[in-house]
């Protein structure tokens, strides 16, 4: 006996047959629906989240200028950075603030800082922070000379 049967010119169908045709079909949709196409829009594949270390090394930050790291979270993180100028008569500040507040922040401009170690030959941050875009500055912008940072190191655990 056949799945499908042909007698005196029409189609007979045997219930084996129906029931396979169906579950072909249901098998058919199951594998599209478990395993879609992969869509990744232009905006995500664009995205850096910060991890691990932000910058190490020597830094300069010209008189009236500030120097500015961008951390990018996409999850609670702690932020650990330390600078030092390595002369007590040099100072520098610092602060983290949010990337979307720094030409307020630039203009003068009260912005919210999450932690600030204010004018200091050298400093140390520990601060957990929310996801979002941050920036870490180094704020020379009332110094008259360029202060040289003999020992920089910014990461994100």
């Amino acid at each position: 006996m056949a799945m499908f049967e042909q007698r005196e010119g029409t189609w007979t169908y045997t219930w084996a047959g129906i029931i396979g045709v169906v579950l072909i079909i249901i098998a058919v949709i199951h594998i599209f629906r478990v395993n879609p196409p992969e869509r990744q829009s232009a905006a995500e594949t664009n995205i850096k989240w910060t991890d691990g270390e932000v910058f190490k090394g020597r830094a300069e930050v010209a008189a009236g200028a500030e120097l500015s790291y961008s951390i990018n979270l996409n999850r609670k993180a702690t932020l650990k950075a330390y600078f030092t100028t390595g002369k007590n008569d040099k100072k520098i500040g610092s602060s983290v603030i949010k990337a979307d507040d720094f030409n307020m922040w630039k203009s003068g401009s009260a912005v919210q800082t999450f932690v600030t170690t204010g004018v200091v030959p050298r400093g140390t941050i520990t601060k957990v922070l929310e996801p979002g875009n941050y920036l870490f500055l180094l704020d020379n912008r009332a110094g008259g000379e360029t202060i040289v940072l003999i020992e920089t190191d910014i990461s994100v655990e």
